[in-house]
């Protein structure tokens, strides 16, 4: 059986190689597709080296792998999608042509998936050619790969896709906005997102923000509370500061949070000063004239304490 096994690989072998010093054939690129796309038992340890043998024609087998990019099979796109990866360079500028000579709108998409995997600044002026496209999501993959290459000449278009009518599009186009802007503008371009109705949009919105370099959230984030137009904004930006690992000024944070936001408010401070937290909590709490509510504020205290990593400088402190 083993034999017959090895036979069998050596004549497979030797039929694929034999087209690498001739022109390739479709009947060749289909049949090692079939291969390396195959999730039969009889060919498990052909998978990977037929995709090695299918990427090492580079340039010359590209025309032959876009045409398959509209399949609907699962494993067809991810063995797609390893070729690709592994041809890398050379099937970028063909990958770019057909963003402009396609009319299949499912194909478009996954070109522009590709282009994500392979970023390269050549292909950003095809991308902005189907960034408005009426199938959303060829816009949501031109938007994902315009961020991830971050060449300047696709920002406005990253910024605008977050007005895009579908939800997806405009939560890509905030994480995309946080890959290609990296100072305080993201500030002012990606805090109204925190009104969006979809979570999706005003969490990728957070995640952009919180990758952003302390001294630039440490300068600039105060006074986007200060501009904040909507409890939302206020709270997340409050989230972001309590979440991140940057220290921030204690005496901006205390005058900066209000009741509403009390547990994001000792959090942030707890990472500059765990005794800090426990002074602003308990004298937050105690200026509560509701006897309730004050017993429910100490005992989110209580509990954001016990959650925190030890604090050796507390001291219990009744007022300040």
């Amino acid at each position: 059986m083993k034999m017959k096994i090895y036979i069998l690989s050596a004549i497979l072998i030797v039929c694929f190689a034999l087209p690498l010093k001739a022109e390739l054939m479709q009947e060749t690129v289909d049949s090692m597709f079939v291969i390396a796309s195959s999730g039969a038992m009889k060919y498990r340890d052909m998978v990977q080296p037929t995709i090695e043998d299918m990427a090492a024609y580079e340039a010359e087998i590209v025309p032959f792998l876009i045409e398959k990019l509209n399949t609907t099979d699962a494993r067809e796109r991810m063995t797609l999608e390893q070729i690709f990866r592994k041809i890398k360079e050379p099937a970028v500028p063909l990958l770019n042509e057909t963003l402009i000579n396609d009319p299949d709108s499912m194909r478009l998409s996954r070109v522009a998936l590709m282009l994500f995997y392979i970023p390269d600044t050549s292909s950003v002026t095809n991308l902005l050619t189907v960034v408005n496209h009426s199938y959303y999501w060829l816009r949501y993959e031109a938007v994902r790969a315009l961020g991830k290459i971050g060449d300047t000449r696709g920002k406005d278009a990253v910024v605008n896709a977050l007005k895009d009518e579908n939800e997806l599009v405009r939560t890509i186009a905030a994480v995309s906005c946080g890959r290609m802007i990296h100072d305080k503008e993201l500030f002012k371009i990606l805090v109204p997102m925190f009104d969006d109705p979809y979570y999706g949009v005003r969490f990728s919105s957070m995640e952009s923000l919180k990758d952003l370099d302390c001294e630039i959230k440490q300068d600039n984030i105060f006074d986007a509370l200060k501009k904040a137009k909507s409890d939302f904004q206020k709270s997340y930006l409050s989230l972001l500061m309590a979440e991140d690992s940057c220290l921030y000024d204690i005496k901006k944070v205390e005058k900066s949070f209000d009741l509403m936001r009390f547990g994001d408010a000792v959090k942030t401070l707890w990472k500059s000063d765990c005794a800090e937290a426990i002074r602003y909590g308990t004298f937050s709490y105690k200026q509560i004239d509701s006897p309730d509510l004050a017993e429910t504020r100490q005992r989110e205290l209580n509990r954001l304490i016990s959650e925190m990593p030890p604090c050796e400088k507390a001291t219990p402190a009744d007022s300040r």
